[in-house]
Parts: C-alpha cells; sequence; structure tokens
C-alpha cells in the first residue's frame, strides 16, 4: 500500500534535530558505557595477560593508571580507543542521517556562495588556531591540561592512535558541530540570540569536561576556560557564516587533525 504525504511526515524516520540531540545525549551517559564494557570484555578475553575485573576497574578509575603495569595501561588505551571510535562511527551514522537534510541545504548555500567561503573559511580558521593556541599557551602556565586531553594523549601513545584519529579527527568535529551549533545554535536562536551563545558554548565545554574531576572547584573552572574560549569562537564563526555548518566542520576538523599529529609525532 502506497505511503500518502501525511505518513511520511510523521515518520520517525524523518529528520529531525531533536531526535540527533535525544540520542545524542543518550551516547553521553548511557551508550558509550555500554559499548566500553563490551569492548574491555572482549579485549579481556584476547588478552591472556589481563583480568576483566582489573581492566574494567582501571577504566573506571583512570587515577590507578599511575601505579599500574605497562599491560594494563596499554589495555586501558585500547579499550577506550576502540570504545571512542565505536562510539563515534555509531553517532556519526545516527546524527547524520537525522540531520541529513540540513546538511544539504547548507551544501546548496556553500556551493552557491563558494568565492566567499572560499576566503572566509581559510582566515577564520587561521583566526581560530592562533587565538586557540595562544590561549591554551597562557592557561598551560596556570593549569594542566583536562582529564579528557590527557586520556586522549594517552590513546594516542599507546597503541590507540588509529581508532582515535577515526573518532577525533573523522567523527567528532561533524557529531559535535550537528549538535552544537546546528540544533542547539539555531534552537535557541529563534528564542534570543544571546541564550543561543550562552547553552551552545557552555554545553559544548561541559561536554569535555565530563570525566574531570571537580574536587577542586577553582582547578576544574579554569580547566573549563580554554574549551568555552573554543566554543565561543566557533560559535562567532558559525554566525558570521551565515550558519553553514560546512564552515565550522572544517575548522574543527583541521584544529583536530594538527593537535593530533601534534601528539602522534
Amino acid at each position: 500500500m502506497r505511503r500518502t504525504g501525511m505518513d511520511k511526515e510523521h515518520s520517525v524516520l524523518k529528520p529531525s534535530k531533536t531526535v540527533a540531540v535525544i540520542f545524542y545525549v543518550l551516547m553521553m551517559f548511557l551508550g558509550s558505557s555500554f559499548i566500553l564494557i563490551g569492548v574491555v570484555a572482549v579485549y579481556a578475553h584476547l588478552q591472556p595477560q589481563l583480568s576483566f575485573d582489573a581492566l574494567f576497574e582501571i577504566c573506571q578509575k583512570p587515577e590507578l593508571l599511575e601505579q599500574a603495569s605497562d599491560p594494563l595501561v596499554k589495555g586501558y588505551a585500547m579499550t577506550n580507543a576502540i570504545g571512542n571510535m565505536i562510539s563515534y562511527l555509531l553517532l556519526f551514522a545516527v546524527i547524520l542521517f537525522f540531520m541529513r537534510d540540513f546538511l544539504k541545504e547548507d551544501g546548496k548555500r556553500l556551493k552557491k556562495k563558494w568565492r566567499f567561503y572560499l576566503w572566509f573559511i581559510p582566515l577564520c580558521f587561521c583566526l581560530f588556531y592562533g587565538l586557540s593556541f595562544l590561549f591554551n599557551w597562557l592557561m598551560e602556565k596556570v593549569v594542566s591540561s583536562s582529564e579528557n586531553q590527557q586520556s586522549i594523549e594517552l590513546m594516542i601513545e599507546n597503541g590507540g592512535a588509529f581508532y582515535m584519529f577515526i573518532a577525533v579527527v573523522l567523527c567528532a568535529p561533524l557529531v559535535e558541530e550537528l549538535i552544537y551549533r546546528k540544533a542547539v545554535f539555531s534552537f535557541l536562536e529563534r528564542k534570543n540570540i544571546f541564550w543561543s551563545y550562552v547553552f551552545s558554548i557552555l554545553l559544548f565545554a561541559l561536554a569535555h569536561l565530563f570525566t574531570t574531576s571537580f574536587e577542586d572547584p577553582i582547578q576544574w573552572f579554569l580547566k573549563l576556560l580554554p574549551y568555552l574560549f573554543s566554543a565561543l569562537l566557533l560559535a562567532v564563526i558559525y554566525h558570521l557564516s551565515g550558519k553553514n555548518i560546512y564552515t565550522t566542520w572544517i575548522i574543527h576538523g583541521l584544529n583536530n587533525l594538527i593537535a593530533f599529529l601534534w601528539v602522534l609525532f
């Protein structure tokens, strides 16, 4: 039986920013944890010298890494890297599917105004990278990098480079830009542009400090500042670009690529 236009309009598979955001939140709080447990179980089974309990415990308490043996440190790095890759591949597929129409629309506008974006994107990338580098350099004088950044570096340096490249360089930039800029920023803009900036910046920054201890609020806040600054720059660029997601996606992706290569080499 042929479906009517109304049936299609109410289909659960139609493009939806709301569904994409809900899936992202569920993955952040639940999905990624279940994926990691599965990866730990498989990895421990394939590595006889490691037990599931020991590996799972250190994944829950990364502070134990300082006293851990080399095989356990590598096990932590590999399982987290693989878990991150699987989580981001799933996020990438689902969010891309539910936000496909918004990508198509922005793609058409990118093609139509290609002369503008040809100079706008490189200029904004240079400004973004230069200002972020300077701000991070200044912050390193007063506070160590966040647990999130330290964990990424550990994974890259202990055999998880391939998996982290897929997660951090290929998938994360598009996933995060679609959620924090195309969904959150655009949705709140209908109410008030000020709150679009505030919430998109705060949510982006807080998500990157999800695993950082809050025992010392001052240190926690100082570690938050670089992410707040990066989110502010991305929000401004997104706004000035005519809200074209391809601009911040490219800039975010290039920034992650340089950071990845810096750690790798």
